[in-house]
């Protein structure tokens, strides 16, 4: 929806509401105030026509045995319909007369001449006004198949006061209905031409408004598009909000063309800045990487030297220790080629004495072995009488059986002939069990002889190489003992050369230590220079690549700030195409 179009709504539809709700309060206010002023007429007349019966006769109200209703005995109310129908013709209302339940005389009548009789709704009246004992207003009530305003009065008894009847006026509703229609026609006519009014109005205003508006809008899409030359005359002369605004645009577009020629020309220099910015940038970051480069090599020698040195010290101080090691060692090989000297005169007695010994020993050997020799034969000889023992045993236990065999059949005559069957069966049992125990106990020896046969073999052999040895050994100690008497010579001689570089390792050891401390040093300048070569190219790299930025960012802002032109500038770009 268009500006125009909500403007409108928003102008006309609260007047609308409001006529409406005007309309609405005011029938509302008509009908209440017309409602009271018909509820008051017909109370009044109500009171007049019982004023009227109170000045008809005296005494209290009672139905005669003639059927009819009098006031003490002077005033028939029942016959009193002309009275009634004297108060209709100059009020314009009808009444009727309750006396208890029933209706006695009314003035109301149907279209002809015969007065009405059915008063069915007005009876909820007039029970209510026997209940309450006070005057009753119904706004509409149906009588007759027609509409009435009624208002019912009770009438009581002038001795006792009791309520003895009622009065109840009653009034068409056509003349409040013609009323109300004409207030609502008259209202309605009235609230339609101030509306119709109203809305010519908004719209001469709100197509007045939306022109000017439009005429500024023009001008900001103008300047929204870049032009910043005003081509629609503004509206200066209102003192309104929209002349304010017109001139506020005014100043924004002046205000603009100036802030922009401003931009453009500091953005100009901004890129020039910035182009040379990053031509020196990029220089700096070249030498600066050659720098770094420099620095890393430099560093790089410094560690190696470092540990070059450190390596030649830590050589130096093993050299040492090995000198001084080497010291010791001669030292004590000096004393112990020394004590080996004497120990190879106790070592030479005692190879005489273990040659001695070992003959002593392989004479044994041979002897043991030859008793061995004759056990095993003597167990091969136990073990075939052994197995004699049990061929006989078998043939024994044979015989016994046969023996038994033969008892047993002579019967009672070879009883003890079978006794001494069983006991020798018993006995060659005993001898095949101890044969064979023997058997074992032979194959036992003859194994464990045959053992000791290989095992003495081996000794003799084993004591036979001994003395080969002893004899080898006694000619390698003649040769080792005259080489241990050279030994000690030359030990004496390499403890005096030792001790000369014993001297000069100590000088050597100090010179290196204050080498390895200047190249320390020197390694700890060059890591401090390649730390500083490192933070000054990351700086020149961070400064690159700002320099980069700000050439784009001024890129930028020259193409966005060349969106907007004025005409001093088309002019310029007409000439120079």
């Amino acid at each position: 929806m268009k500006m125009r179009g909500k403007i409108l709504i928003l102008s006309i539809v609260p007047i609308v509401v409001t006529s409406i709700f005007s309309l609405l309060i005011s029938q509302v206010q008509f009908s209440k105030g017309l409602y009271q002023e018909i509820e008051e007429g017909l109370r009044t007349v109500a009171i007049s026509a019982s004023n009227l019966y109170s000045t008809q006769g005296y005494g209290d109200y009672a139905l005669k045995e003639d059927g009819n209703v009098w006031r003490g005995m002077n005033f028939n109310v029942s016959a009193s319909a002309s009275l009634l129908d004297s108060l209709k013709e100059s009020t314009g209302i009808d009444i009727i007369f309750y006396f208890e339940e029933d209706p006695i005389v009314t003035s109301m009548k149907d279209g002809g001449e015969n007065r009405l009789d059915d008063f069915e709704n007005v009876k909820q009246m007039i029970d209510r006004v026997y209940q309450e004992e006070k005057e009753i207003f119904v706004k509409k009530i149906e009588i007759g198949g027609k509409q009435y305003h009624a208002c019912a009065i009770p009438i009581k008894q002038p001795e006792s006061g009791a309520v003895a009847g009622a009065l109840v006026a009653v009034r068409g509703v056509e003349r409040m209905q013609t009323l109300v229609r004409t207030a609502i026609y008259a209202n309605v006519g009235m609230i339609a031409a101030i509306l119709a009014f109203f809305c010519l109005l908004s719209i001469v205003f709100v197509k007045s408004t939306l022109k000017d508006l439009t005429k500024a809008g023009d001008c900001l899409n103008s300047l929204s598009n870049g032009d910043l030359e005003l081509k629609t005359a503004l509206i200066r002369n209102r003192k309104d909000e929209i002349g304010d605004l017109s001139k506020d645009t005014q100043k924004l577009q002046e205000k603009m063309k100036e802030v922009i020629s401003s931009i453009k020309e500091k953005a100009n220099i901004l890129h020039k800045v910035s182009d040379e910015m990053q031509e020196a940038s990029d220089a700096t970051k070249g030498t600066a990487n050659k720098m770094l480069s420099s620095s890393r090599d430099i560093q790089e020698s410094a560690n190696a030297q470092v540990n070059t040195i450190r390596n030649a010290d830590e050589s130096m101080r093993e050299m040492n220790r090995h000198i001084d090691s080497s010291l010791q060692s001669i030292e004590s090989i000096g004393a112990l080629s020394e004590k080996n000297f004497e120990l190879g005169k106790e070592t030479r007695a005692i190879l005489n004495e273990l040659e001695a010994i070992t003959k002593d020993s392989l004479l044994s050997i041979n002897t043991i072995s030859s008793q061995t020799n004759i056990t095993n034969q003597s167990a091969h000889e136990i073990k075939e009488a052994t197995t004699l023992i049990a061929n006989i045993s078998e043939e024994t236990n044979l015989l016994s059986l046969n023996a038994s065999i033969e008892a047993a059949r002579a019967g009672e005559l070879g009883k003890g002939f079978a006794v001494v069957a069983a006991q020798i069966k018993s006995l060659a049992d005993q001898s095949t069990v101890s044969a064979k125990k023997i058997e074992q106990i032979v194959m036992n020896l003859i194994h464990e002889t045959q053992t000791s046969v290989h095992v003495m073999e081996d000794v003799n052999s084993a004591m036979e190489n001994q003395v080969r040895g002893v004899n080898s050994t006694k000619a390698i100690f003649d040769e080792l003992e005259k080489n241990i008497m050279v030994l000690a010579k030359n030990v004496k001689a390499l403890v005096s050369d030792i001790g000369e570089i014993s001297g000069t390792k100590e000088c050597l050891g100090a010179d290196m230590a204050l080498l390895l401390q200047e190249s320390g040093r020197n390694a700890g300048y060059s890591e401090n220079t390649l730390k500083v070569s490192i933070d000054m190219e990351n700086s020149i790299n961070q400064m690159v690549e700002l320099t980069k930025e700000i050439f784009g960012l001024s890129r930028k802002l020259s193409d966005n700030i060349s969106y907007f032109h004025s005409m001093e500038e088309k002019e310029d770009e007409t000439v120079g195409n």
